[in-house]
């Protein structure tokens, strides 16, 4: 109710402040007093002086920040409706502006949407439309422009299918587009210096490169990233980090120490540090060094942000580590699971062999399920359209063990949501009738992953709640007519 009664009066607020001043960006003739150009440079200016703003945390700035937002959605609103009205009339368009004003358009449209649906008035309220579908189409179009703010759409397009999704299939298409239009690796950016990557977008292409599998090419671009930084130390420091990650990925556990140790003397804020605190405790672990790891293992529930699903795992497995360690069979699935993400199964399924082996059922039901979880990400690994294969594993050997697991709660949503992508892929490949049964099987586990945990507390469950709403949007716009 506190909050509620805080967004009435900011949206009440905003909206007196806009009429009595008459502002020009809600006015008719602002495209005529600024000029299209100029009306791009100040939407752009209003939405990063709104998130400045916003940012500083107090109401007065948020309050004005929020006007400032709602100048920039109007700008970009008037120039959106400009350029359809040209294209319509056959007149030409310049590019740059289209660009930008669709990366803008987009961007609010698209973030709009992902507004809770309690919270939803709030942003109507202020005049913003929700539109998540038709905000990623226009960033494509931009994209497409390549000039102007493309490569900014680029960017963030990479961010929300490879960090907010984590849609492989998408970001292999928008990795295979950008090679297109920039730079790609050392050699091309050194004969084509026009070309080269900036930081962000090789920081961005090396992150889905990774998540794709391409750990070696991650590794290159991140490598271009500090290369490609300059006298900027922050982007030197983030990239060793993010190259340390792809080495911790091939169990190289002493470059990984290296470069993870490189990044916490040089990085004061606290983002990544939990995490890598606990990254480089598991190398140290797995090189011997028992009290190192036991004294960053200390460290990782200081450096915990609250409410961020990687720092929270992280202090979990921190405190079971300081509490009895990590068992033979544990250490095993985790290095497992590193060379799973290199897509190196044979080794991975080599690891999960003599892991099955060891682990005792009676003794440690996470363990097992654990081991299970990993041999079907596996075999999704291998094809992600193999569902009656996963099914067959996890509904016979994972899903019994649900009740006896105590700390891994987080598998049996994970499962429930790979099984219902799996089931959907598998739609997807097939003629109508084959792939009807496994458009329904995955609707089936989707809705036991949405309703049966969404009481539970499990580790990386707002993660999973995004692939859910994706998913799902997907499943919908997908499903053929009966």
């Amino acid at each position: 109710p506190g909050l509620r009664w805080v967004a009435i009066s900011v949206c009440g607020f905003v909206q007196e402040r806009l009429s009595k001043t008459g502002d020009l960006a809600e006015a008719p003739n602002a495209l005529a007093h600024y000029g299209l150009e100029g009306c791009v440079v100040l939407a752009e200016a209003f939405m990063w002086q709104a998130l400045l703003q916003f940012k500083s945390g107090s109401i007065s700035n948020f309050t004005v920040g929020a006007i400032n937002l709602r100048r920039a959605w109007k700008l970009y609103e008037k120039l959106e409706a400009r350029i359809q009205q040209d294209e319509a009339e056959g007149l030409p368009v310049d590019a740059t502006l289209k660009a930008s004003t669709l990366f803008g358009a987009g961007a609010f449209k698209f973030f709009v949407s992902l507004v809770p649906s309690g919270f939803t008035w709030i942003a109507q309220g202020l005049g913003f439309t929700p539109d998540r579908e038709k905000g990623l189409q226009q960033l494509h179009t931009s994209m497409k422009c390549g000039v102007g703010r493309a490569a900014w759409s680029a960017s963030l397009l990479l961010w929300i299918n490879g960090l907010f999704y984590e849609d492989f299939d998408e970001t292999k298409g928008l990795l295979a587009s950008l090679q297109k239009g920039w730079a790609w690796g050392k050699a091309h950016a050194q004969a084509h210096e026009h070309l080269k990557l900036s930081p962000l977008l090789a920081f961005l292409a090396g992150y889905c490169l990774r998540v794709n599998g391409r750990v070696r090419d991650a590794r290159e671009m991140f490598r271009g990233m500090r290369e490609a930084s300059g006298e900027l130390e922050p982007l030197q420091v983030i990239g060793a980090y993010e190259e340390g990650w792809c080495v911790f990925l091939f169990n190289d556990w002493k470059e990984a120490a290296e470069l993870f140790e490189w990044f916490l003397e040089r990085h004061k804020s606290t983002t990544y540090r939990a995490w890598c605190a606990m990254q480089l405790a598991f190398c140290h672990h797995m090189l011997g060094n028992t009290d190192k790891c036991a004294d960053l293992m200390r460290k990782v529930k200081p450096w915990q942000r609250p409410h961020y699903s990687y720092d929270q795992f992280a202090a979990r497995k921190a405190d079971e580590y300081l509490s009895g360690g990590f068992s033979e069979v544990e250490s095993l699935c985790f290095q497992a699971y590193n060379l799973s993400r290199c897509r190196d199964f044979d080794n991975a399924q080599r690891l999960l062999d003599e892991a099955a082996a060891k682990v005792d059922a009676q003794q440690d039901s996470d363990m097992q399920a654990y081991v299970v979880f990993l041999r079907g990400k596996l075999i999704k690994l291998r094809n992600h359209t193999d569902a009656d294969a996963l099914e067959d594993l996890w509904e016979r050997e994972l899903l019994p063990l649900q009740s006896s697991v105590k700390r891994e709660l987080y598998l049996f949503p994970f499962a429930c949501y790979h099984l219902a992508d799996a089931h959907f892929e598998r739609y997807k490949a097939c003629d109508y009738k084959e792939g009807w049964p496994h458009w329904q099987k995955s609707e089936q586990w989707l809705e036991r992953a949405q309703k049966t945990f969404s009481s539970v507390e499990y580790d990386f469950k707002k993660p999973l709640s995004r692939k859910l709403s994706k998913l799902l949007d997907c499943s919908t716009k997908a499903r053929r007519p009966d």
